[in-house]
């Protein structure tokens, strides 16, 4: 098993700046996942890790070798791509074998390890299909087997279910996860879907504009996240603007939203968050309850102006007096009504409170 490390990783394309000081360490044999909006860099990261990308500045290091200058080949990767990149007049078999085969293994050796790839993701008997007469998920297995087959020091996967179905995309998953740990190889998997980042991962860095704003488990970066892009994009957030009224003491803060509606929560920006600065509170939808619980300090009253039935909870918008919006997900059993005066209440550990720049 292997460890990856990057450090410094800058890369250009031109005036744009498509990495901006990326560095993190991949632990050997977890899944350490790369998660961000289109456009954020994770794909260009993969392939600097991968050598099909040179940065322009910055080093790459496989158990603390510098492989930075090393051709793809020479560095024990193998990569999956999103569009699984299988040769077409190819059958299963000269797929997966292509690798072996590029390097001269005897074709004693290239039969056994595609009959061992083929038989760990379940594809035994398919040899002599070809790419067209398979389903999408049997496409990504075989893509997945030829990357295997070369028994690389680091598995690397760019977006490798977001061509299947809802369905097959969840089932894969949990495949994927099963394999990985029987194999226990180092993964650096892609994504821009949350939901499989937080499911799959030993680890997450989440990215944006070319930079990492946080690197934790899942849960760190669930429950705590360190940067307002991270809260907002991870999870199901609703967003109150204000500004911080008081700072509390024991890290926690008062923001002030409209005229009425005040919300007490973590200071989660640090020493430069004064009162009177712009700010924002983030509530994760299903920490926002109703009917409310007791002993949670804070309360917002308003009217329910939407509702949206999503079969295991319903959606709703809550409407202060004060323009105030705030989304929460409710049981369909005692859902109130478009309309309705309800009460919402949250706990002071669920309110994330983020200090912003004031606007010039």
């Amino acid at each position: 098993m292997t460890s990856v490390r990057l450090e410094g990783i800058v890369k250009r394309y031109g005036l744009f700046k498509a990495l901006d000081g990326v560095s993190f360490e991949v632990r050997s044999g977890e899944i350490f996942t790369l998660l961000g909006p289109s456009g954020c860099g994770k794909t260009t990261t993969l392939r600097v890790v991968a050598g099909f990308e040179e940065p322009d500045e910055g080093r790459v290091y496989f158990d603390g070798e510098d492989v930075t200058e090393l051709k793809p080949y020479e560095r024990g990767t193998a990569m999956v791509f999103q569009n699984y990149a299988l040769w077409p007049h190819m059958k299963v078999y000269d797929n997966v074998a292509y690798g072996l085969r590029i390097r001269r293994l005897p074709e004693s050796e290239v039969r056994r390890r595609v009959k061992w790839a083929l038989e760990l993701v379940g594809l035994s008997g398919l040899e002599d299909r070809y790419p067209h007469q398979l389903s999408g998920g049997q496409q990504q297995r075989v893509a997945l087997a030829r990357a295997l087959v070369v028994e690389p020091r680091v598995l690397l996967l760019d977006e490798p279910l977001s061509n299947l179905d809802a369905h097959l995309r969840l089932r894969m998953r949990e495949e994927l996860v099963s394999l990985q740990r029987k194999l226990g190889i180092t993964t650096i998997y892609v994504t821009h879907d949350q939901e499989e980042a937080l499911s799959i991962s030993d680890r997450i860095a989440v990215m944006n504009r070319g930079r990492i704003e946080q690197i934790g488990t899942p849960e760190e970066v669930y429950n705590r996240p360190r940067t307002l892009f991270t809260a907002t994009f991870i999870g199901r957030p609703t967003m109150v603007k204000g500004v911080i009224s008081r700072l509390l003491g024991g890290g926690l803060a008062e923001l002030r939203a409209g005229e009425s509606t005040v919300l007490r929560g973590i200071l989660m920006s640090g020493s430069e968050a004064q009162p009177g600065r712009p700010g924002v509170a983030v509530i994760k939808m299903e920490n926002l309850h109703y009917p409310p619980e007791p002993g949670e300090t804070n309360r917002v009253r308003g009217k329910v102006v939407v509702s949206m039935y999503l079969g295991w909870r319903v959606h709703i918008v809550v409407e202060t007096d004060d323009g105030v919006r705030l989304s929460a997900l409710v049981s369909p059993r005692n859902a109130p009504k478009p309309g309705s005066q309800v009460e919402l209440s949250a706990n002071v550990e669920d309110v994330l409170i983020y200090a912003q720049e004031p606007e010039v």
